[in-house]
């Protein structure tokens, strides 16, 4: 490992580790590397957050020039800004550091947080005319700070106190115990004395030694209870700026139609409740899946829907089949064909390994063009 990826600031030590020297042999999955004897490389590893931080001090320069996509599948016309949020509680330590993605739209539409990992899903637009100039951030800052900023430090508020409840239920539970029985035996040595019994001045100068210390301990563990249940943010940080605009040109199996995609929504939902499952419709939040349905069982589907208007070639994201791949089994692709006339509807199970997808690279989509077999028609479960 190069010197400037191992002499790293204090902070970045105490909170994540020391990178090594070398690595042999690295795994980005558990299990991989449990049976290869890799090192296994995940969020909070020092190794990752060095490479993240080495990537953001490099391309400082090229992040606020911006980049230029266009989205294949029209729906994205504006502006992608990347922002920094932050959040310290009553230590200044950090609670919490996310990064927040933003869609601006050319037209005069609410501003709206979208899923980063839009980007996968856009084409990098190399050479084009030149783009309209760059929007001021400030309506961006100030929508990060009066919507996002606020869902995230409820959202945040909510974890640590339920750790504090777990630290006050055993950690002040624990000292309330001992206090009581330091306190009954200073209180029987008391008795004993004025009974003109000997007590050993050394043992009750140690047991009132450990009151003082228990007291003390108390006193600092609910300070430091308060303290963590205190989140300020602090101002969020703007990291670079993406242009989008929609595909010229696009081909037919990859330029989805709005009212066919609300058919198809509609029946997959529709589907879901029948089957005694609870959907919720998170299309907009671009997850890499439309819907989440949860059965009484406690069991998720995470439902991709496609529609078609009579049948044909469907088109997945790379969002979607990263995600397909990711969620195995709970992945579902729900099919409509025929949507206007005579919806029918398709459930595919684990697509990534029911279909076979052909990768279209100049168009940054997997193209499904077998998907209706019979025994994926939708029935009774």
């Amino acid at each position: 490992m190069p010197a400037e990826w191992r002499n790293l600031p204090p902070e970045f030590q105490n909170r994540y580790g020391l990178v090594g020297s070398e690595y042999h042999k690295i795994a980005f999955d558990k299990e991989l590397a449990r049976r290869e004897q890799a090192e296994f490389i995940a969020p909070a590893h020092p190794l990752l957050e060095a490479a993240v931080e080495h990537l953001l001090k490099t391309a400082d320069d090229d992040l606020h020039k911006g980049a230029r996509f266009t989205d294949p599948t029209g729906k994205l016309h504006g502006w992608l800004w990347f922002v920094q949020v932050e959040l310290r509680d009553g230590t200044n330590t950090i609670a919490t550091k996310r990064l927040l993605t933003v869609y601006q739209p050319d037209e005069a539409t609410p501003l709206r947080c979208v899923n980063s990992s839009v980007l996968w899903d856009l084409k990098p637009l190399e050479t084009a005319p030149s783009a309209p100039p760059c929007p001021n951030s400030d309506a961006v800052l100030e929508y990060v700070t009066q919507h996002a900023l606020q869902s995230l430090r409820n959202e945040i508020t909510q974890e640590r106190m339920r750790l504090a409840e777990i630290k006050r239920k055993y950690g002040i539970r624990s000292l309330d115990q001992m206090l009581l029985e330091v306190q009954a035996k200073l209180s029987e040595y008391h008795t004993r004395q004025l009974s003109g019994e000997p007590v050993p001045e050394a043992e009750m100068q140690n047991q009132q030694k450990r009151l003082e210390d228990l007291r003390r301990r108390r006193q600092e563990l609910e300070e430091q209870i308060r303290h963590e249940t205190s989140l300020l943010p602090t101002q969020p940080q703007v990291l670079g700026v993406a242009r989008v605009e929609p595909t010229q040109h696009a081909q037919d199996e990859m330029y989805p139609d709005r009212d066919i995609e609300a058919i198809g929504m509609q029946v997959a939902m529709e589907y879901e409740r029948q089957h005694a499952r609870h959907p919720i419709d998170v299309s907009d939040q671009n997850c890499g899946y439309d819907i989440r349905s949860e059965g009484e069982d406690g069991s998720v589907r995470y439902i991709e829907v496609k529609a078609r208007a009579q049948s044909g070639a469907i088109a997945l994201t790379p969002n979607e089949w990263m995600m397909a791949h990711r969620l195995g089994e709970e992945y579902w692709l729900y099919i409509v064909e025929n949507a206007r006339t005579h919806p029918t509807l398709y459930t595919v199970p684990n697509p990534t390994a029911s279909l076979k997808a052909e990768e279209v690279r100049g168009v940054v989509r997997y193209i499904v063009r077998q998907w209706n077999d019979t025994q994926y028609r939708a029935g009774e479960e």
